[in-house]
């Protein structure tokens, strides 16, 4: 596979193409990184880079896991055809996963918003609106998920990419399993900041699992920081211990419905926990906080949100 620069993927761009799925990787050239924000010591040696594909001049993203045995390159392989089997316009599309002696590679979609947590590490605390609106597009997301009975097991800001309509899309299946999985693996896995209280307890994953983390990206976009005191400079005990220990204390900044969707989605107890119930995502989608949303169009929704935030900041800064 090629190695190409910026300037060649820029100039280049264009929507020739949809799907690469029959291309072979000698079709493609690889160009910049797009890794952003906080990594996960599990994905340390992973890669995503911008591609192009080199016939059409098309752009798309390609993700680069290392394996060093057949069982785990199986086991990565396993992962993109649980990743190829979702369609929503709030997933990030996986078109295709191929493999050489090294690398299983995982062509998708290329997003150039980047994503929500370089969103907020740049810019600080996002509008109420702006955070309903992007948390709205995430509940569908995991709705959908749910509803093919996969547990993502490690959403978080970094995994929530941009497109250029400002859609939310979710992203990376690398820690994803199937519900009710016998070969589940009960082990704790994700990012630290993220995970669950009874996964840190029990290291048994479930639905309200997946609503904890939301509530975790809900609070980090109104705030610009992470609930319970954590810190990324924070030991993994450390931050455990805070998830289980600490009471989520709500800034000031927050209004009374987004604090109270709150309270219930960062409920330590699961069964209690919003999204618990028999109705899951449904009882989320009921929740006031909400009430502006019109959950049937807001996965296509195309808005200038960001675009006049992005805008007063400039103003501000003149």
């Amino acid at each position: 596979m090629e190695v190409c620069s910026k300037s060649d993927t820029q100039e280049s761009f264009s929507n020739g193409i949809e799907d690469p799925s029959s291309f072979p990787l000698s079709d493609f050239c690889i160009g910049d990184v797009l890794n952003y924000g906080r990594v996960n010591e599990s994905g340390q040696q992973t890669q995503v880079r911008m591609c192009l594909h080199l016939k059409s001049k098309t752009f798309f993203c390609i993700k680069m896991e290392p394996y060093v045995s057949e069982e785990q390159k199986k086991h990565l392989l396993e992962k993109t055809q649980m990743h190829k089997a979702v369609s929503h316009p709030c997933v990030v599309k996986l078109y295709t996963g191929a493999s050489d002696e090294r690398y299983v590679y995982h062509i998708m979609e290329y997003l150039p918003g980047g994503d929500l947590f370089e969103m907020v590490c740049t810019v600080g605390a996002l509008p109420e609106k702006l955070t309903r609106k992007y948390t709205s597009q995430l509940i569908l997301a995991v709705e959908h998920l749910h509803s093919k009975h996969i547990l993502h097991n490690d959403i978080k800001l970094e995994n929530l990419l941009l497109d250029n309509v400002d859609r939310v899309k979710l992203t990376d299946f690398g820690l994803a399993t199937y519900e009710y999985d016998p070969k589940k693996a009960r082990t704790i896995n994700g990012t630290p900041e993220y995970i669950a209280p009874e996964i840190i307890l029990d290291k048994s994953s479930t639905r309200a699992s997946d609503w904890w983390s939301v509530g975790v990206c809900i609070f980090e976009m109104l705030t610009g920081f992470l609930p319970f005191d954590m810190k990324d400079s924070d030991p993994t005990h450390v931050t455990f211990q805070k998830i289980l220990q600490s009471t989520l204390v709500i800034p000031d900044v927050i209004t009374p419905l987004a604090a109270d969707l709150l309270l219930r989605l960062l409920q330590v107890d699961n069964s209690k926990r919003l999204g618990s119930g028999l109705q899951g995502a449904a009882d989320i989608m009921k929740h006031p906080w909400f009430s502006e949303i019109n959950w049937g169009t807001i996965a296509n929704e195309q808005s200038s949100l960001t675009v006049n935030f992005v805008r007063s900041l400039d103003e501000m800064q003149i």
